[in-house]
């Protein structure tokens, strides 16, 4: 009998069952009314036996749908709990923009795993949100637009201005129009926002772009021209001077990282755990950080 049970049928009368409510159960199973009724009519076909009374509003189940509902949840009830601990036997595999993991993460990345309570693979790529769902299972990057197809809970927001090497500094203020400046894949958002917020004196001219927040970050410091960068990221390069902010008094911008994963993900709550020790773990490197 099972070759011929449909498999879609059984999984929509399990809901139904478990609702109680053509509505309800329509909506979980992302279809319309009107097919599910059409499987209640399939299954109940392949079964030979009625498994649903509707008489108005009301709804109730057949004896034989009463015993049918109960081995279905079980089973339902063992395949969801499977799925759910489907990959807890190996390490969360994370991937990291490079820039946000070295000033934030590397150094106390034991303690991150211990406010986590597992081990973690880390994983540093220059656009670390290009693997999720298939062999990454979070990233920690910039959020833009084109990362709304996932789920995401941000973790730090972090103030971005532009900066440069001191001599590139200088050129800007005698020519704009000889200084590239530089931009990245995700990150034409933040330059959008400056030409909003900055005085025209400020506004790009000419820009080229690099492959993620890291590759900016070394062509800034090997003087290629103005990048808007977040600041409490490269604290130390503004400390010893490697790189000077482009205009005194300029405004600021919010950028936002956050922790990016599938929107199908089972382990939501994994990966909350996992959000809030990236963000302990954060605030103990910006407040171990010199000022």
């Amino acid at each position: 009998m099972l070759a011929r049970t449909p498999l879609n049928a059984l999984r929509a009368f399990e809901c139904l069952a478990r609702h109680r409510n053509h509505t309800a159960a329509a909506k979980e199973l992302s279809v319309t009314v009107s097919a599910l009724s059409h499987q209640m009519r399939k299954l109940e076909n392949a079964l030979g036996a009625p498994l649903v009374v509707t008489t108005g509003k009301r709804f109730a189940l057949t004896e034989s749908g009463q015993a049918l509902a109960l081995s279905l949840t079980t089973g339902f009830d063992r395949v969801r709990e499977g799925l759910a601990n489907f990959g807890r036997f190996r390490p969360l595999r994370v991937s990291v923009c490079p820039l946000f993991a070295g000033a934030l993460l590397a150094p106390r990345w034991q303690a991150l795993e211990a406010a986590m309570g597992e081990e973690l693979e880390l994983r540093l790529d220059a656009l670390p949100a290009r693997s999720l769902g298939g062999e990454i299972d979070a990233a920690v990057c910039v959020t833009t637009n084109r990362l709304a197809s996932h789920r995401r809970i941000d973790i730090h927001t972090a103030p971005a201005a532009p900066v440069a090497a001191a001599p590139i500094r200088d050129a800007l203020h005698k020519n704009g129009d000889s200084v590239l400046w530089l931009s990245c894949t995700h990150w034409n958002d933040a330059i959008l926002q400056w030409r909003a917020k900055a005085p025209s004196a400020a506004q790009p001219r000419r820009s080229v772009s690099a492959e993620g927040l890291a590759s900016l970050h070394t062509a800034c410091l090997q003087g290629a021209g103005v990048a808007i960068l977040p600041v409490d990221l490269i604290r130390g390069d503004l400390q010893s001077g490697r790189l000077v902010e482009a205009f005194s008094g300029a405004p600021h911008l919010d950028v936002v990282f956050a922790l990016h994963f599938p929107r199908e993900a089972l382990e939501l709550d994994r990966m909350k755990r996992l959000a809030r020790a990236i963000v302990q773990t954060a605030r103990a490197n910006l407040m171990q950080a010199p000022t």
